[in-house]
């Protein structure tokens, strides 16, 4: 548990390192790959960081299980994923997909990637 907390410190300072002139989404987002909603504080929810977050006109994340079935669905770029469907049930571990659809200077961009949830 401690390796990836300082995984994701490194992650997260290499991240606020980066130029703010980013030549693509992936150079000015940071999503962490794994999460730990066992509410001991330490990576409890799923969370993208940007740093471009005022030049974002318009943004979606949704987050599929394994079968390709949509849990969670938002617009709220600070949302932030607590292992949990949008009815309130707990996901159980595993591995989830998500799709961040987002508009920065009139430019459509797209992400895709998965999380693994570990409790």
């Amino acid at each position: 548990m401690k390796a990836t907390f300082i995984y994701c410190f490194f992650a997260l300072f290499m991240w606020l390192a980066m130029p703010s002139k980013a030549q693509s989404i992936k150079d000015s987002l940071f999503v962490p790959n794994i999460f730990t909603p066992n509410s001991d504080g330490m990576n409890d929810v799923f969370k993208p960081l940007f740093n471009f977050e005022s030049r974002i006109q318009s943004y979606k994340m949704e987050i599929y299980d394994r079968f390709g079935i949509k849990l969670v669905e938002t617009t709220k770029q600070n949302f932030s994923w607590d292992g949990r469907t949008t009815g309130g049930m707990p996901c159980p571990d595993g591995t989830y997909y998500y799709n961040i659809q987002l508009t920065i200077n009139s430019t459509k961009l797209e992400h895709k990637g998965f999380v693994q949830l570990i409790k």
